[in-house]
């Protein structure tokens, strides 16, 4: 399980996809002043096609080297991996448990299917109304054009196996949602948002957990 390693597509190298999106990016350039793309392994193909644009497009690149991308051991139970995390961390993650159940049932439910992850995205749609983000006018919020590239996106890759939509409960209401690709084996978190109203209670947090919970 790789973390945090953006990608600009998935599947098979396809050179032609590649430079439709890079174009569109460029047609854009006024809303942007330098993009900035982490951790590629040095032989992605990412690395080769983006500096050949960068040159073609008379832009100033800089590559520099990283440090190796984290990963999770999934041959450890989860109970291993939980308790080697930090005693506070459990802590937290606890707390904010008991916070949440406080309010009602708390339980995660998985959205996998073509129909279910059209229901899910709606439910998706249903939290943000009630995030930061949306007043932040960022994520599903930031444009309606956006947000049907997303539901468009999930529901492609739900066809094919490799999205599903997890929403964490307490009670009836959903509080936080997440959408998640999954590429061969490496596993993407696309978007993750939570009802303000119960931000007390971490519930972003806990549904990111009881997902690496899933995971395992």
């Amino acid at each position: 399980y790789q973390v945090n390693r953006p990608r600009l597509a998935l599947g098979a190298a396809d050179e032609a996809a590649y430079r439709c999106a890079l174009q569109r990016v460029w047609a854009d350039r006024s809303e942007w002043d330098a993009l900035r793309i982490n951790e590629r392994p040095i032989d992605d193909v990412e690395v080769d096609i983006i500096p050949r644009f960068a040159s073609e497009h008379r832009l100033l690149l800089r590559q520099m080297p990283c440090l190796e991308c984290p990963y999770l051991d999934l041959t450890m139970s989860w109970d291993s991996y939980f308790a080697g995390r930090s005693s506070k961390f459990r802590k937290d993650i606890r707390a904010a448990e008991r916070r949440l159940a406080g309010q009602g049932a708390v339980a995660m439910r998985q959205f996998a299917s073509v129909a279910e992850v059209e229901e899910g995205f709606r439910i998706m749609l249903e939290i943000q109304a009630h995030s930061w983000k949306h007043a932040a006018g960022i994520g599903l919020s930031q444009s309606e054009r956006y947000r049907e590239y997303c539901r468009a996106l999930a529901l492609r890759l739900a066809r094919q196996g490799q999205c599903r939509i997890l929403v964490l409960y307490c009670g009836e209401q959903p509080v936080a949602g997440t959408i998640a690709i999954m590429d061969d084996r490496v596993y993407y978190g696309m978007e993750i948002i939570h009802d303000e109203r119960y931000a007390s209670a971490s519930p972003g947090v806990l549904l990111a957990c009881r997902q690496f919970q899933d995971i395992f």
